[in-house]
C-alpha cells in the first residue's frame, strides 16, 4: 500500500511539474496591454496620432497591416520587451509587450 501512495505522489509530481513548465515556455509569448510607454524619454499614450508617435519614438522596426489595424514593431532596448502599437485610422488604439528578443524569429504578434 505505501508503495502505492508513493507511486502516486511521484506521478503528481512530475504532472505538475510538466505544467509548470509549459507555463513557462507558453509566459513567454504573453501579451501585456499597457496604456502608455516612454521612448526615448517622452512618453506615448493609448490615444495618440500616428505622427506624435513617429515624432516621439522615431521609425518602428517593423511595420505590418493586420485587418484594417497597423501594427508598429517598437524595441527601446529596455531588457528583452518588444512594443507593438496597434494604429487604427491613425490613432494608437492600443499598445502591447511582450518578452522576447526582437531579432527571434518565434517572437512574433499574437494578439487579436
Amino acid at each position: 500500500m505505501k508503495k502505492a501512495v508513493q507511486m502516486t505522489w511521484v506521478m503528481l509530481a512530475i504532472a505538475f511539474l510538466v505544467f509548470v513548465l509549459q507555463g513557462m515556455v507558453f509566459a513567454r509569448t504573453f501579451l501585456r496591454d499597457t496604456r502608455s510607454v516612454r521612448c526615448s524619454g517622452r512618453v506615448v499614450r493609448v490615444n495618440d496620432l500616428a505622427r506624435d508617435v513617429l515624432e516621439r519614438c522615431g521609425e518602428p522596426f517593423r511595420r505590418f497591416n493586420r485587418d484594417a489595424d497597423e501594427i508598429w514593431v517598437y524595441n527601446f532596448g529596455q531588457g528583452r520587451r518588444v512594443y507593438f502599437f496597434t494604429f487604427f485610422r491613425d490613432n494608437l488604439r492600443r499598445i502591447q509587450s511582450q518578452r522576447c528578443d526582437i531579432e527571434d524569429p518565434d517572437c512574433v504578434y499574437l494578439g487579436p
